[in-house]
């Protein structure tokens, strides 16, 4: 594996990362004994010879200390309006194999300009009983794997909801990210792959209003033992399509002293032919505009310019709302940007105009944190 890689499995690890850091942290700190600077991560354990990811077995849960099932997609009503979704567990499993769950859901309602989030905390035996191949139940939310079939179910607690499912087509394989779906590095490994473009249907709820949606879905999954460091470390991930059933990854990783580290990718026709990029394939990701968060006064990246020289790419891409910044059921350190976006530019010569999905994070300066000495 090219050294250009080795932080690509931290994609959105930080979320989970950091919630588990800070709560330990705010509990040794509790009873005001002497402060000190928190210490650095020691080494992390050796890392194992990887093994062929196998679905569906693989869509289950997993031994290891962090795991998530992730979704975004496109949503668009008979009635033409246009929305986005979020959709995340993550699973987390101390010492003792005892697991703690993390949830967060959210809306983009493209014609009103509004982005809705909630999110819900649970700890014990989450796993659906019965469930086809896996299923979580997360409070009143829920996740159900079937052999065919993904779908989701989440009410906000302000009424708004998602029932969603997301169809697999007979005989369709998972994109295996840097060709077999498993990353080393120095603080780790982990494995991970995509379903980035499964067809969706279903009912949404937004402001009492019901509408019967359909569109595409975007499927993360990620499991493993590792960690990251948060801002001004972090990175820039693009899940984007391309029309015709492919799509593209790319992600721009930042060091802990926020230069950057690499910039890598997955292109996908949709079929099962896949490849994996690093820079020698002409990657650049501009930044042309900035947000500030009015909530965390984090400046986010907001327009860019993406050009991918072995794909004949070069599209600019914009938020279709500029606040779609999550910072519920979350400590300040992994507050992060999930958005959907618009792209517009060239693909092989031709014109294209296809949605997207941008996750940002190492963008809020959190308070520093104390750690007690024992």
């Amino acid at each position: 594996m090219r050294a250009s890689l080795r932080f690509m499995p931290f994609r959105r690890v930080a979320t989970a990362v950091a919630a588990g850091l800070v709560a330990a942290v705010a509990i040794a700190c509790s009873n005001g004994e002497t402060l000190l600077p928190i210490p650095t991560p020691g080494p992390a354990q050796p890392t194992p010879a990887p093994r062929p990811v196998s679905v569906p077995v693989d869509e289950r849960s997993h031994e290891d200390r962090l795991e998530w099932w992730y979704y975004n997609g496109h949503l668009a009503a008979e009635s033409a309006e246009e929305f986005g979704f979020h959709f995340v567990i993550f699973q987390t499993l101390n010492d003792d194999g005892e697991a703690a769950y993390a949830a967060q859901f959210a809306l983009t309602d493209v014609s009103a300009g509004e982005h809705k989030l909630d999110s819900r905390l649970f700890a014990g035996d989450a796993e659906v009983a019965g469930a086809e191949i896996f299923g979580l139940q997360i409070s009143d939310w829920s996740l159900d794997i079937g052999q065919d079939s993904h779908s989701i179910h989440a009410v906000m607690d302000e009424g708004d909801s998602l029932a969603l499912e997301f169809e697999l087509s007979p005989g369709q394989s998972p994109v295996l990210h840097a060709g077999i779906g498993w990353f080393a590095a120095p603080t780790g490994w982990s494995y991970y792959y995509s379903w980035p473009n499964m067809p969706a249907i279903g009912l949404m709820t937004i402001d009492g209003v019901e509408y019967r949606v359909s569109g595409t879905g975007w499927f993360d999954h990620q499991w493993g033992d590792f960690f990251a460091l948060g801002a001004p470390g972090g990175w820039q991930w693009m899940g984007l399509q391309l029309g015709e059933g492919e799509t593209l990854m790319v992600t721009e990783t930042r060091n802990p002293d926020g230069s950057t580290d690499a910039v890598f990718g997955t292109w996908s026709d949709g079929s099962g032919r896949t490849r994996a990029l690093t820079d020698v394939d002409g990657i650049r990701i501009d930044v042309l505009d900035t947000w500030t968060s009015p909530g965390t006064g984090a400046d986010y990246p907001s327009r860019w310019r993406l050009r991918v020289d072995a794909l004949e790419l070069d599209v600019e891409i914009e938020p279709v709302v500029a606040d779609q910044e999550v910072d519920e059921g979350v400590p300040a350190a992994a507050i992060y940007w999930e958005g959907k976006v618009k792209q517009s530019g060239t693909y092989r010569g031709e014109q294209i105009r296809q949605p997207g999905y941008v996750e940002l994070t190492g963008y809020v300066q959190p308070e520093a944190i104390p750690w007690r000495d024992k």
